[in-house]
């Protein structure tokens, strides 16, 4: 890539003026990010040029290059590492999702890949996959939960590895996050939701999602792992325990303590280990559960190029 091209998307991710004194500092270390990972930026720029989406998306998305050029996704992570939980997110989607809802995942604002939709109190509550500029330090896509506009909770995500041979598929969980005034939003959901809270609905969701399509492990960033943890001082680390929820959820911890191993499928309770007087709340909570995944995966299967999971050679 020519010098002018890196000056011009540094322009664009830095808002660099001249005049301005302060950002001279951010172009020669950006630059200076550019040269050291050239051979990463080459690579991602050739696959993604090949189609005219990837193109429009490698123009529309230039905050794409923090993801390379920085420590993101996980702490200690290599520019090695962070190019191909990229090309594998691209790729894995690219054979699951048809160009369509692909299309309105990375190249329209106006559109996302609706996984699920309701209504609760005369407003939209709905389930949507989609890429999110402000969101690309954990992840390469996005799973986000919203009352109309209103965004309740989302989970980033990445694909880590294919292996098509041995018929495995990787996912890891890059953070869960709710919005920041969404306090009483959550606690009426949960009444609406019969006791499950946002971030365990949009969990369970995603564990449906990642299911049909065909991911066969997934993991979790905990909070050893964060990227945030290469920063000094508190200022930008999670303000919640990663590592509580992901072990609510029966994660357990991996030998790299940066990860947890999570299930795939929501783990039930029998209604003979639910109480009495609660019985009726689960049993609904369960139904509209099932309600999901149905629509899930029904969403899945009506964008699919091919069957209902990523295809592996036999």
């Amino acid at each position: 890539m020519k010098i002018k091209q890196l000056l011009d998307i540094g322009q664009k991710l830095y808002h660099w003026r001249p005049q301005k004194i302060i950002n001279y500092r951010w172009m020669p270390i950006f630059l200076f990010r550019c040269f050291i990972a050239r051979k990463e930026i080459n690579t991602l720029e050739q696959h993604l040029t090949r189609t005219k989406l990837g193109k429009d998306f490698f123009e529309l998305h230039t905050p794409i290059w923090f993801q390379l050029t920085r420590e993101n996704f996980h702490i200690r992570s290599t520019a090695k590492e962070r190019l191909n939980y990229m090309l594998n997110t691209w790729d894995f989607f690219e054979e699951c999702l048809s160009e369509e809802a692909r299309h309105n995942i990375y190249c329209d604002y106006s559109k996302s890949f609706k996984l699920w939709e309701t209504k609760v109190n005369d407003k939209n509550l709905f389930l949507e996959l989609n890429f999110v500029d402000g969101e690309i330090k954990e992840g390469c896509m996005t799973i986000r939960l919203l009352l109309d506009e209103t965004v309740v909770y989302h989970m980033n995500f990445w694909i880590d590895s294919i292996d098509k041979a041995n018929k495995k598929v990787s996912a890891y969980i890059g953070c869960h996050q709710g919005s920041k005034d969404g306090l009483d939003i959550n606690r009426d959901l949960t009444k609406q939701l019969f006791g499950c809270r946002p971030k365990n609905f949009v969990f369970i969701a995603l564990q449906e999602l990642l299911s049909h399509l065909g991911i066969t492990e997934l993991y979790a960033v905990s909070s050893e792992g964060h990227y945030s943890n290469k920063f000094h001082g508190d200022k930008r680390k999670p303000k919640v325990s990663y590592n509580d929820f992901w072990t609510e959820c029966g994660g357990t911890i991996c030998t790299d303590k940066r990860f947890f191993s999570m299930p795939l499928h929501d783990k039930r309770k029998t209604m003979e280990e639910i109480p009495s007087k609660k019985r009726s709340t689960y049993r609904k909570r369960y139904e509209l559960l099932d309600q999901v995944s149905e629509a899930i995966k029904n969403s899945c299967l009506n964008s699919k190029n091919l069957k209902g999971t990523i295809t592996f050679d036999k």
